[in-house]
């Protein structure tokens, strides 16, 4: 994978902390380290400054980069799982725990993870484009109402109603 940016040199004049951090977050360094190693001051103060990285990394990684990130994040995951397995298999609870928590993950990471909420509730984002006529014939026809026969009351888009030929 394409590093996303920075250098590991604290002497060089391009050296960003916060993907240093980040590089030895992945080492599997404790932040109580990466902190110290980084000049952070504590470790709440390294874990934003990475955050803020990542953030600001995603958006200038290309999809082919994001795919690749992506891709590297599930053969970790793979791994982990892995390792983790067979112990799961013969009952530890512990391992089942970890594997059910790398199965988590991996799920979210793929976007296969079901909005059990929004499946419940069935809450839906509809986009209505137009003027009001458009809007409201649009809320009859979700409401199952025949917006067609329910005009009644309407009034045209321009606001200006027929006369009615009553004086």
């Amino acid at each position: 994978m394409t590093e996303l940016m920075g250098h590991s040199d604290p002497d060089d004049e391009t050296f960003d902390p916060r993907y240093e951090a980040h590089r030895l977050r992945l080492t599997g360094m404790p932040w109580k380290q990466v902190a110290a190693r980084t000049g952070y001051m504590n470790e709440t103060t390294c874990m934003l400054a990475v955050k803020g990285y990542l953030q600001s990394a995603a958006l200038t990684l290309s999809n082919q980069q994001k795919a690749e990130a992506l891709a590297t994040e599930i053969a970790r995951l793979d791994e982990l799982q892995s390792a983790w397995w067979q112990s799961a298999l013969l009952q530890d609870e512990k391992a089942a725990n970890v594997v059910l928590k790398i199965i988590a993950q991996r799920s979210r990471l793929l976007g296969l993870e079901v909005d059990e909420k929004a499946e419940q509730t069935g809450n839906k984002t509809i986009l209505v484009m137009g003027g009001t006529r458009e809007y409201t014939k649009a809320l009859k026809n979700l409401a199952g109402v025949d917006a067609e026969l329910d005009n009644q009351g309407d009034e045209p888009e321009d606001g200006v109603k027929p006369n009615s030929g009553k004086v």
